[in-house]
């Protein structure tokens, strides 16, 4: 089914024929539009929408396919050549299901949050170290995994938390992003906190929060020389308030106005997206 796409090629719909008059043989686009209650699925089939119900959870996208029986359901078999490389679905759906906030209230089962006062260098590398996206090396290297996140929910059988990592592993490696980690606030003005670590060394490091009353923040600390250089982006003007804080001689605290573009920078999703190739959803 498609769940399992991958060395797969037979798709079973319980749809009625009756409004498509499909015969053996035909062949067929159709795409998976959206997830709705009970299991059924939303398809669009020879310009039809049609709700529908697979066996597994399908993936979204388009694809091309050959009529193989109409009775008592329609069953299709997926041809080669399909709009889409099925394993670049594979990996969409994979991205396309992931929810910041879900994990990161995962996270907080276990204890695994921030709290924003205390935003140090040496407690951003505990957590990342620590979010269970490097398990697997830490495991095939000996090292200490007790307090790893994707061990605990290997331990505990916590299925949601592991689905979810397993994901975030996956965003790691596909992201323009050396990481990125979603974290639960313990402060109640403050929604969850993404760290991003850049690839490129010299970018640094930058922190997207969502504050209660100046909303979204884009915080990006580099090192330059002796100088840490920090700059804070805000769509409402708090400039008066950062030139007020003194943090320490060695650091430069700016504020900058949040652009728009900022923001598309930090869209995760979208730029896989765009890396994968276009991500057809039919509306």
């Amino acid at each position: 089914m498609i769940g399992e796409i991958r060395g797969q090629e037979l798709l079973k719909f319980s749809i009625d024929n009756s409004n498509l008059q499909l015969k053996e043989g035909d062949r067929v686009s159709f795409s998976i539009i959206k997830a709705l209650a009970n299991g059924m699925y939303l398809i669009n089939l020879k310009g039809q929408t049609f709700t529908a119900l697979f066996q597994n959870i399908p993936q979204f996208g388009k694809f091309n396919a050959e009529v193989v029986r109409t009775e008592p359901n329609i069953e299709l078999k997926l041809l080669k050549g399909n709009s889409e490389d099925l394993e670049n679905v594979r990996l969409k759906s994979e991205v396309f299901s992931f929810s910041r906030d879900t994990l990161s209230k995962l996270f907080a089962k276990y204890g695994f949050t921030i709290d924003p006062k205390n935003i140090t260098a040496e407690k951003i590398k505990e957590l990342i170290k620590n979010s269970g996206i490097f398990f697997e090396n830490k495991l095939a290297n000996g090292k200490d995994i007790d307090v790893d996140m994707k061990f605990l929910a290997l331990k505990n059988n916590d299925v949601d938390l592991k689905d979810n990592l397993n994901k975030l592993q996956l965003i790691n490696l596909l992201s323009d992003f050396s990481i990125y980690v979603p974290i639960k606030s313990e402060d109640t003005d403050l929604d969850d906190i993404e760290l991003f670590i850049h690839k490129d060394i010299s970018k640094g490091i930058t922190i997207r929060a969502q504050f209660s009353k100046i909303g979204e923040t884009i915080i990006s600390v580099r090192e330059q020389g002796n100088i840490i250089d920090c700059v804070v982006e805000t769509a409402v003007d708090i400039s008066e308030d950062i030139n007020n804080l003194y943090i320490g001689n060695n650091i430069r605290l700016r504020w900058k106005k949040l652009e728009q573009i900022d923001t598309e920078e930090l869209d995760i999703k979208k730029k896989i997206f765009e890396r994968l190739g276009k991500f057809e959803i039919v509306v």
